[in-house]
């Protein structure tokens, strides 16, 4: 791979010189590398790109095309930076006639990323002077040499610095709430003075809760001075102590591992009820919280009311944002939200209950994530009625409820039982019991006002005398 950049800078490194050589010379000089080659017209630059501690190696042929010959007596001369090296196959002195050869094998092998320049010149002479008489020339090549440096460096969504790292270093996440996503860009920068290659990017192992997002289609080139950025992200779900890593492997093999640490933590929150006069009691999400009963109307003592309190007894702090009753519960004071609570700290919601009807009312409390159930008895008399005939007993609901007699003559009497029941939790005052007109058909005894306690009932009969035809209500 790094071969393909390699030629494409020959094409570059040509079109910007042109083919303003500095003379004509009787030679075609051919530059191959990897079985890939390129015409190069003479005093061009031959553009070498490797990774520090690898080399790249460019063969240049030069083929004699003049009509005469070209003798060759002294090996190429090399002048500019030491990390390029020539071998020649000249055996001297050289003779070349017409189609004959010899080459070059020019070797970059940097030792940093600064970049590199020289030069390599062959000097030959041929007899097209006058009288056949010798006129030099010279075989001039320039050597270019860059090199790519890999630099590696985080910054945590958290602190939002930059970090540097050395191969092997890590990026640590620290204490992160479980169930929560923590973010890090990584950065893979190239500051050297040459285009580098990053040809493998590897993922951490499955099931880790660490991921990496962003890699490139590979292989990716980075040019020099550029940077390119991956996010990892740390997502734990339990409560421990995780590791991960990855290798990124750049041109020429070069492998650098990045490390990942993290600990998941979480905030676990417990719920009691305080009610005056009674111990705490501990609740879980789903419970049923019972408030003392309450009177139902009236003018005092209708309500009755508790604490909640939600203390953070995990191992990170916690963020309450939201907190609602349903039904005849509501929020005794307003609740300042969100509140968040660090380990071991605590906040009350008080409650109130206002009973509407008597009975057991319900409704729901939430806190955060958490859900409970509210009961409360709403105290009171509660009357209900039924009556007992030939047919059985009937309930009867007020206020469209109906006794119903069967047909009877006109003459004859029947009679039903009805029934007063006091299904509440306090007495009931019953001051007239009464048919309406009284002088119609249907009478009841006399029966005194009196006080009906919880769960007494209280029975009478109901006399149906039909004096007419027909229906009578």
């Amino acid at each position: 791979m790094p071969i393909r950049f390699v030629l494409r800078g020959f094409v570059l490194a040509l079109l910007a010189a042109g083919v303003a050589a500095a003379q004509t010379i009787d030679f075609s000089l051919l530059a191959s590398s990897n079985g890939s080659a390129v015409i190069v017209p003479n005093n061009s630059t031959l553009p070498f790109l490797a990774t520090v501690g690898t080399q790249q190696q460019i063969t240049v042929t030069a083929t004699y095309e003049g009509t005469t010959q070209a003798t060759i007596t002294t090996l190429p001369q090399q002048v500019g930076s030491t990390e390029f090296s020539v071998k020649s196959s000249l055996t001297l002195p050289a003779v070349l006639t017409r189609g004959q050869s010899f080459t070059l094998v020019i070797t970059y092998s940097p030792i940093n990323a600064n970049g590199a320049a020289g030069a390599i010149s062959i000097n030959y002479t041929e007899p097209t002077g006058t009288g056949g008489a010798a006129v030099q020339n010279v075989i001039q090549i320039g050597l270019s040499g860059a090199s790519p440096n890999f630099t590696l460096g985080y910054v945590l969504q958290t602190s939002q610095n930059f970090v540097s790292i050395p191969n092997g270093g890590t990026i640590p996440f620290g204490a992160t709430q479980i169930n929560t996503m923590a973010t890090a860009d990584l950065d893979i920068g190239n500051t050297g003075s040459g285009e580098g290659v990053i040809t493998a990017i590897t993922q951490p192992p499955a099931g880790s809760p660490f991921k990496v997002t962003g890699i490139p289609q590979l292989p990716y080139g980075l040019q020099s001075g550029m940077t390119y950025p991956l996010v990892v992200t740390y997502s734990p779900t339990a409560v421990e102590n995780d590791t991960a890593s990855i290798q990124i492997t750049f041109q020429g093999g070069v492998t650098e591992t990045v490390n990942f640490s993290g600990n998941g933590i979480t905030s676990t929150f417990t719920y009691k009820v305080l009610i005056t006069g009674k111990a705490a009691t501990t609740v879980t999400s789903g419970g049923t919280i019972t408030f003392p009963g309450a009177n139902v109307g009236g003018t005092s003592g209708n309500t009755s009311s508790l604490i909640v309190t939600v203390t953070n007894s995990g191992t990170a702090s916690g963020t309450i944002s939201s907190v609602s009753t349903t039904g005849p519960f509501t929020l005794t004071n307003p609740v300042t939200l969100p509140t968040t609570l660090t380990t071991g700290n605590s906040f009350s919601v008080s409650l109130t209950f206002t009973p509407t009807q008597v009975g057991t009312q319900t409704g729901q409390l939430q806190i955060g994530n958490a859900y409970f159930t509210l009961s409360g008895q709403g105290l009171g008399a509660n009357l209900t009625y039924a009556y007992t005939s030939s047919a059985g007993t009937t309930t009867v609901t007020p206020p469209n409820g109906a006794v119903l007699f069967s047909s009877i003559q006109v003459g004859q009497s029947e009679k039903v039982t009805f029934t007063v029941t006091n299904s509440g939790s306090l007495p009931a005052t019953i001051s007239l019991i009464g048919i309406n007109p009284s002088n119609g058909p249907f009478t009841v005894p006399a029966v005194s006002a009196q006080t009906l306690a919880a769960s007494k009932s209280l029975s009478f009969p109901i006399t149906f005398t039909p004096t007419v035809t027909g229906i009578s209500n």
